[in-house]
């Protein structure tokens, strides 16, 4: 879906089909025109891109612990106004 976080990630990333509303018609349309040729272009764009982009190992888990553990270290600007 073109309008979601990952519709725009996808978007960003120049990847992917990207459905302007979620219906069997949307689907039929971008799909349903699809070719040979295309569906390997557009495999071998996303094949190009850094694996590390789709998964995430321990370290990276580890990293975004330590920043949410950051931001609940920080006072809020509404628990300072109280």
């Amino acid at each position: 879906m073109a309008g979601t976080e990952t519709g725009r990630f996808l978007k960003g990333q120049g990847i992917g089909v990207l459905l302007s509303e979620a219906t069997p018609e949307g689907l039929e349309a971008m799909l349903g025109r699809m070719d040979q040729d295309r569906y390997r272009a557009l495999k071998s764009r996303v094949l190009a891109r850094n694996p590390r982009t789709w998964s995430y190992d321990r370290s990276d888990c580890a990293a975004f612990v330590e920043k949410l553990r950051g931001l609940t270290a920080m006072p809020s600007a509404l628990a300072a106004a109280a």
